[in-house]
């Protein structure tokens, strides 16, 4: 099973996505997204979406976590 990446980890396979795809424009165009979309998350301008992520064979998953509360000084 592979491990859950954050979302760093992950903006650096759709990198390494766009290299090998030939540029942010062919990536783009396979995946029918809009060019400029994909460099403005590629530069931390836009968040990564679920349907970006599924394009690299990601989906997102939220965790819910309790911890405890600090106390009252």
């Amino acid at each position: 099973m592979a491990r859950a990446l954050k979302e760093p980890e992950i903006i650096k396979l759709l990198k390494k996505a766009t290299v090998d795809a030939g540029g942010v424009r062919a990536f783009a165009r396979n995946h029918s997204f809009a060019a400029g979309f994909v460099s403005n998350v590629l530069n931390g301008r836009e968040p990564m979406t679920d349907r970006l992520a599924e394009c690299l064979g990601f989906q997102r998953e939220t965790v819910t976590r309790f911890t405890p509360r600090p106390e009252a000084v």
